[in-house]
């Protein structure tokens, strides 16, 4: 451990990738505490549609995603949760309308398989079995995989992992982070109420706050803020959208949750500053119409606002930040951060453990110093 003690953690953030690292150190021994401002999972991770697929444009990606897959699988072995996360493993589609999209579609789908996601290509007569109610004389086809799925409720994933981390022995502190010091091999987290906690090793694992925790130290984190907004009907009694569909040319995309409310999005929102306006439930309502047989009841009638930690490749940043021995990183998930919790807080976890290097325990595309021009990797395009 070079001289490290093994209770010489302090984590910035009790989402859902915090939970994770922490339970993931303990599991290895290592004792940590974990900082967070006003509850377990009350950032970004409270208004997470809990969605879980492997469908994704680069082959870590899907790696990645099918090894969070097969630990959700086991969920209730690995975290013991009072209240069982249930996953509904309904499918995910995307969706073409154009031949240019469906050739892309059709190459991810030949990377996926290769990867050993079990996703497929579709034609519009199979999407119209495999996708009740979708219009298929309106699209060209696209490609579907039947495991993927979403939690029922999200922020009992987050719970789970906090139950199960605290109960190996972690400690969770409520306090607001003024900032980080750092003095040679030791860092000094500076509390709100005046307070402080000092460790060999700090972990920011609060996304888009991420930057401004780790401007006082003297680090530019390529990290932006993109907000992004969910629409919710009120519980429509029949069936009619049981998978994620993703009208990729459209830019739209549509579920139905387990009590019956339907959840959408028009990824455009957010982008150039652009954002819902009065008769925004209106138009992505007729927009899905135009795409989707929805009941003539169905409304939507609220939005949810969120943001995405955006980095310029759209790949996340997990590992210790260059020339800033013992300071950590875990953000940039941009919405991913529930369906990869336990691949990064498995990594994060082992690069700590493993003599306190990150090199070897993450792959090299995740690493801080890559935008410094001293690593590469596959951008991921499939972010939804």
């Amino acid at each position: 451990m070079t001289g490290r003690k093994r209770d010489d953690v302090v984590i910035v953030g009790a989402g859902v990738t915090g939970m994770s690292i922490a339970w993931h150190l303990a599991r290895l021994g290592i004792h940590c505490t974990v900082v967070e401002r006003t509850g377990v999972g009350a950032g970004m991770t409270s208004v997470q549609a809990g969605g879980v697929r492997t469908q994704w444009s680069s082959r870590l990606t899907c790696r990645l995603a099918l090894e969070s897959r097969a630990f959700y699988e086991n969920v209730e072995k690995h975290l013991a949760p009072s209240v069982p996360p249930a996953f509904r493993a309904a499918g995910c589609a995307f969706v073409a309308r154009t031949e240019e999209t469906l050739e892309v579609i059709a190459k991810r789908v030949v990377l996926q398989r290769e990867e050993g996601v079990t996703s497929r290509t579709a034609s519009p007569a199979e999407l119209a079995g495999l996708l009740p109610g979708v219009r298929t004389d309106r699209v060209l086809g696209g490609a579907f995989n039947p495991v993927d799925g979403y939690f029922d409720r999200p922020a009992s994933v987050v719970e789970a992992f906090a139950e199960a981390a605290l109960r190996e022995g972690q400690t969770l502190v409520h306090a607001e982070v003024d900032r980080l010091e750092g003095d040679g091999d030791r860092w000094t987290v500076r509390l709100g109420d005046g307070s402080a906690l000092t460790a060999g090793d700090v972990i920011a694992a609060v996304g888009c706050g991420t930057p401004d925790l780790l401007a006082a130290t003297g680090v530019e984190v390529p990290i932006r803020r993109l907000p992004r907004f969910l629409f919710y009907s009120p519980p429509v009694a029949e069936t009619c959208v049981p998978a994620l569909i993703v009208f990729e040319d459209d830019a739209l995309l549509v579920k139905q949750l387990a009590d019956g409310r339907l959840l959408a999005a028009d990824l455009r929102y957010g982008l150039g500053g652009r954002r819902p306006s009065g008769d925004s439930c209106a138009r992505i309502e007729a927009d899905l119409r135009d795409l989707v047989a929805l009941p003539s009841g169905a409304r939507f009638t609220s939005i949810v606002e969120g943001e995405y930690d955006t980095t310029p490749d759209q790949q996340f940043l997990v590992g210790q930040v260059p020339e800033r021995p013992g300071l950590w990183m875990a953000a940039g998930l941009q919405g991913r951060g529930m369906m990869l919790a336990p691949v990064v807080g498995r990594m994060v976890a082992e690069a700590l453990e493993a003599g306190w290097s990150s090199t070897g325990a993450v792959p090299e595309e995740l690493l801080p110093e890559r935008f410094s021009g001293a690593g590469t990797g596959e951008s991921e395009t499939q972010v939804i």
